[in-house]
C-alpha cells in the first residue's frame, strides 16, 4: 500500500469529487461493507473528496427486503436532493452505486442510475451479485427500462465471468473487474498434527450451504475420520440458533462441534484462525467476502460450482470443487472425500493451506484492492461501447 507521504505528493490540481449514491453500514452485510472500504480508502488517499447522499434501505438485516413508509420517504428525499442538484449544475466527477439485478430493488437502482448521470461525468455501477445476464438478455418492460436506465454507465464487475457478459453486451461505457478483499489478519498458525478442524461461516441461510456442511462434516467422522466441526456466523429466521444446535445433535455432531453466534470482527477473526478447512458449499452467492476471509487465514476450500467461487478458488483446488448440478446427498458425499483426503495427507494440508494464503495475497488482499480501485476512480473515461479487455483484465482461467 502507498505511504501517506506518496498519497501527499501524488496530488495533481484540484481534488476529484465523488458522489456516493450507495448505503453504508449499518446494517453490516457484503455489499455495505465493501461500500464502507472504498469510501474509506478514497478519503485516506486524499485524491478524491467522496460526499455520501442516500435514504430509502434497510436500516438492519431483518428489515431486508420489507417495504415500509419510512423506506419510501427516504428514497423520495434522495430523488429530491438529486433533482436539486441537477436544477443548480452541481457536478461530481464520479457518482458510485450499487445494483442487484435479481432484488425488488432493481428499479430503485436503476432510478438512482438514471439521476447519477445528470449530476456526474462518470457513473460507476458496482454489480455484487448474479443476474446481469437476465437483465441484459431479458424481453420485459422491466428489462428494457434496466437497459435504458444503465447505458452509458461503467459496470464494476467482481468476477471475471461478470465482466465478460459486461463487455459483449455492448451497453456499458467501460467494464472495470474489481476483486473483492478482506483485512489481512497476518501469517496464520498452522498446526502440525491434531485433529482436522473444518469450519463454516455466514449467515445461517440454508442457501448458503450450512446445513450441507454439517451433513459433510458428519460423514466424514462416520468414515472414521478425526474432525472437529466449528459454525459461526448470525442466525436468521430460517434458521436460528436453537434450530442449529437440534441439527448438529441429529447429526452426532454436538460434542465435537463449536457455534458461535454473532462475533465481531475480532472474534471471527479469531474463530476462523482456529480452522484448517474453509467448507462453504454455497448454492446462493456470487463471490462471498465469507470465502476471501477464509483465504485469508489460510483455509483449505471445499466449494460448490457457484457464481465466481471457483474463479475465486483457483485451479489448485479445482479438486475441491463440487459440482452444484449433483443430487444433495452426492454432493455431500464428495465434499465428505475431499475431507478425508485431506485428514489423510497432513504434509499435503501445510502445502495447501500454504497455497490458500498466498492466493489472498496475490489476489483479494487489500493492498491488491486499493490499487485497482484508485486506479478505476482515476482513470479518463472512454467514450463509445466498451472497450476492448486489457491483458490484466481478460476473462481469467484463475484470478
Amino acid at each position: 500500500m502507498s505511504t501517506p507521504e506518496h498519497r501527499r505528493s501524488s496530488r495533481v490540481g484540484r481534488r476529484a469529487t465523488s458522489l456516493f449514491l450507495v448505503q453504508l453500514p449499518p446494517p453490516r452485510h457484503g455489499a455495505t461493507l465493501v461500500a464502507d472500504a472504498i469510501r474509506r480508502m478514497l478519503v485516506a488517499d486524499g485524491r478524491v473528496a467522496v460526499e455520501h447522499l442516500w435514504g430509502g434501505s434497510a436500516r438492519a438485516i431483518a428489515d431486508i427486503g420489507r417495504k415500509t413508509p419510512a423506506k419510501l420517504l427516504g428514497f423520495g428525499g434522495l430523488v429530491a436532493r438529486l433533482l436539486a442538484r441537477r436544477l443548480v449544475g452541481r457536478r461530481a466527477d464520479t457518482a458510485y452505486l450499487s445494483f442487484t439485478p435479481w432484488a425488488h430493488t432493481a428499479v430503485r437502482d436503476a432510478l438512482v442510475a438514471m439521476l447519477a448521470k445528470g449530476v456526474a461525468d462518470r457513473v460507476l455501477v458496482h454489480v455484487h451479485c448474479e443476474g446481469l445476464d437476465a437483465m441484459i438478455d431479458g424481453t420485459s418492460r422491466k428489462d428494457a427500462f434496466l437497459r435504458r436506465a444503465f447505458a452509458g454507465t461503467e459496470l464494476v464487475a467482481i468476477t471475471g465471468e461478470t465482466a465478460r457478459i459486461g463487455r459483449a453486451s455492448g451497453l456499458f461505457r467501460d467494464v472495470h473487474l474489481l476483486y473483492n478483499h478482506a483485512l489481512d489478519p497476518g501469517e496464520p498458525g498452522i498446526a502440525p498434527e491434531g485433529p482436522l478442524r473444518v469450519g463454516w461461516f455466514g449467515r445461517f441461510d440454508p442457501r448458503k450451504g450450512v446445513l450441507a456442511a454439517i451433513d459433510a462434516a458428519a460423514a466424514a467422522r462416520a468414515a472414521g475420520h478425526d474432525i472437529r466441526l466449528a459454525i459461526g456466523g448470525s442466525p436468521t429466521v430460517e434458521l436460528d440458533a436453537e434450530a442449529l444446535e437440534a441439527r448438529l445433535r441429529a447429526a452426532g455432531l454436538a460434542d465435537v462441534t463449536e457455534t458461535r453466534y454473532n462475533p465481531d470482527e475480532d472474534g471471527k477473526a479469531e474463530f476462523l484462525s482456529r480452522l484448517d478447512v474453509f467448507l462453504y458449499p454455497s448454492e446462493h452467492d456470487h463471490a462471498p467476502l465469507a470465502l476471501i476471509e477464509g483465504l485469508a487465514h489460510g483455509l483449505v476450500p471445499i466449494v460448490l460450482t457457484q457464481g465466481g467461487i471457483p474463479e475465486m478458488v483457483g485451479p489448485r483446488f479445482a479438486t475441491n470443487v463440487i459440482e452444484r448440478t449433483l443430487p444433495p446427498q452426492e454432493r455431500v458425499q464428495r465434499m465428505a472425500a475431499r475431507i478425508a483426503a485431506i485428514a489423510a495427507d497432513r504434509e499435503g494440508l501445510l502445502a495447501d493451506r500454504r497455497a490458500a494464503r498466498a492466493r489472498y495475497l496475490s489476489s483479494f488482499s487489500e493492498d491488491a484492492f486499493e490499487t485497482r480501485l484508485l486506479d478505476i476512480f482515476g482513470a479518463v473515461p472512454h467514450s463509445g461501447p466498451a472497450r476492448a479487455a486489457t491483458a490484466d483484465e481478460a476473462e481469467p482461467t484463475e484470478v
